[in-house]
């Protein structure tokens, strides 16, 4: 075990072990307050498959190789300015793609409280185009053993800077929110400029029924690697429905969320989920199925250098050796990438802190968009998962 993971886990239990003994003790002012959590995540898979962990990384198993690289920690603070206003920031410990100890904040915001039960904030968040998106990486917080929502977020964007407004309000027929956010995201690929973005969402709850639907917009540019412009002017919409209905000791889940993009991929996700509580278990079944749709494009010819100035030809790109085809370029990704993915599991909760989950899943990815997104055709294969988590 690398000797910072080591340090990782050690912080991991020792934060758990400490914190609820110096809140205990009055040892945090009364305008400050911390809250906690972790996951400890064991996993191992049938055959080279990629693993969405709660950190938002899509980690790579090897077969028959048992990992506990997708555990993290993390916590919230929050700060009381004064009666109205307040100031939170949240982010967690985890091991990057490398093995490295890394950290990343997913929030930092000033929130006030506009009176009239509407707030608004100011600063940094996850882009909440689904339900559970700002609390994906507090696992604890989830029926399942890994969040839904893609590690590239809503179309390739996961955080924005920006602002954000919420309302909610009470009538006869059951409880409204409604919530306008608007600012600038960084998306995960260097080469995508976000002009901006806004979003719309509104759920109504009701007794044991919840619905939720939020609608996104976002403008951004495309280059290639070697900065020549591919598009100045793309834009992308996006939209999700969920619904929870929990009759009796049942909890059902489905939701479907769609992308329509420029030039990056159209992206849709379906999943459905089915748990029943026994005491203090929940066994639950769970079926997802993303598709990314890439359509062809022309992509800009790079530019040569005057004549004189080229480089011997094994320093040239292969397109402008001699005997290629001149300006020639390695050709767009076209077609479709699907993956499902069956899950079976249970959760059992040991008090309202602490919960185990075992999960076992049937992992298939088909891929007709060619290599210049993923290397395999196809591949398919199991996992099983058993995590300890919590918060505190």
């Amino acid at each position: 075990m690398p000797t910072a993971y080591r340090y990782f886990l050690y912080f991991l239990f020792s934060c758990n072990a400490i914190a609820p003994s110096a809140l205990a003790a009055g040892l945090w002012d009364d305008k400050l307050h911390f809250n906690g959590f972790y996951t400890l995540d064991a996993s191992v898979t049938s055959s080279d498959l990629a693993l969405l962990s709660n950190a938002g990384l899509g980690r790579e198993f090897a077969k028959n190789e048992a990992s506990l690289d997708n555990s993290l920690v993390g916590g919230q603070l929050e700060y009381l300015l004064s009666e109205n206003f307040s100031a939170y920031l949240q982010g967690k410990l985890f091991l990057n793609a490398d093995g490295d100890l890394d950290n990343k904040v997913d929030w930092a915001y000033l929130s006030a409280d506009l009176g009239n039960d509407v707030s608004a904030r100011i600063g940094q968040f996850l882009i909440p185009i689904m339900h559970g998106v700002e609390m994906r990486n507090v696992g604890y917080s989830r029926l399942w053993a890994r969040p839904l929502v893609p590690l590239s977020g809503a179309g390739g964007y996961s955080d924005f800077q920006g602002f954000d407004i919420i309302s909610r309000f009470q009538t006869n027929s059951g409880f409204w929110m409604f919530q306008v956010s608007g600012g600038q995201a960084e998306h995960d690929l260097p080469i995508i400029d976000n002009d901006g973005l806004a979003l719309l969402a509104l759920q109504y709850s009701h007794d044991e029924f919840w619905v939720r639907t939020a609608v996104l917009k976002t403008t951004y540019s495309i280059s290639t690697p070697t900065g020549a412009v591919i598009t100045d002017a793309g834009r992308a919409v996006m939209g999700s429905i969920e619904i929870e209905y929990t009759p009796g000791d049942f909890i059902i889940n489905a939701g479907f969320s769609t992308a329509d993009a420029d030039i990056t991929p159209n992206d849709n996700l379906y999943y459905l989920s089915l748990g029943v509580n026994i005491a203090e278990t929940t066994p639950y079944i769970l079926a997802t199925h993303r598709n990314q749709h890439f359509d062809s494009f022309d992509p800009p010819r790079p530019q040569r250098p005057p004549p004189g100035q080229q480089p011997p030809p094994e320093q040239q790109p292969p397109q402008d050796r001699p005997g290629d085809s001149p300006g020639a370029v390695a050709p767009p990704p076209d077609g479709d990438i699907d993956i499902y993915e069956l899950a079976v599991g249970i959760r059992w909760d040991l008090d309202e802190q602490y919960a185990i989950k075992f999960q076992v899943d049937y992992i298939d990815l088909t891929n007709d968009a060619g290599q210049a997104v993923l290397a395999e055709d196809s591949k398919s294969g199991f996992a099983a998962t058993l995590i300890f988590e919590g918060v505190f």
